[in-house]
């Protein structure tokens, strides 16, 4: 009785994927062999493939990259100043506060989302989708650094003090050479995997 007891959760949530997967009808053998046949179709019609549209596919990717590398950019130069700026080792929580909302708030939206707002601004183009990108970049790259910086020794932060450092020698002496692993492959993180989310944004093209 106890051994069904405890697998009683379990027995439940595959009901319920049961259920779930009726309801949306992956359970339907008609549908399911309707896919099929339609995959079928789909993938004998890639052979052979049609070399006629490798100039139009060069000229999409280096548009894409172009459009992931200028995003990157542009929300690594908004991050990084912002991020110093909402680092609780430097400034009281009447500064750091609102900074991180921003950065909460801008990340909240995907990069999706952020260009077609651009679209509506700027027109179709690469533009909108590279400031898409941007804009979700530095949301979240904002987030990654702040917390990089609160991650430093303090007895760094206290070393600099100590000789008279201000705040901003506080960021160029300790913060930024200490966080550097951090922000540097962070970024270089980002352009990565800025190249998938461009994808999706090159639907913005003109």
């Amino acid at each position: 009785m106890r051994k069904l007891i405890s697998r009683l959760p379990y027995i439940l949530v595959g009901l319920a994927a049961l259920l779930a997967m009726g309801n949306i009808g992956l359970l339907d053998p008609g549908r399911l062999a309707r896919g099929a046949a339609n995959t079928a179709v789909f993938a004998s019609s890639l052979f052979p493939p049609n070399t006629g549209v490798i100039a139009i596919l060069a000229g999409a990717m280096a548009e894409t990259l172009q459009m992931a590398l200028v995003g990157t950019v542009i929300g690594f130069i908004l991050a990084l100043p912002l991020a110093l700026v909402g680092t609780r080792t430097l400034f009281s929580p009447w500064i750091t506060s609102p900074v991180r909302l921003l950065l909460g708030l801008v990340r909240t939206i995907p990069s999706l989302l952020w260009a077609l707002v651009f679209v509506v601004a700027l027109g179709l183009g690469p533009a909108a989708g590279s400031l898409g990108i941007a804009f979700y970049t530095f949301g979240y790259l904002g987030k990654l650094y702040y917390e990089a910086f609160e991650g430093v020794d303090r007895e760094v932060l206290e070393a600099v003090k100590g000789v008279g450092g201000n705040r901003l020698q506080l960021m160029r002496f300790a913060l930024l050479p200490e966080g550097a692993n951090a922000w540097v492959s962070w970024g270089q993180e980002a352009s990565a995997s800025t190249c998938w989310a461009t994808s999706r944004c090159s639907s913005t093209r003109a």
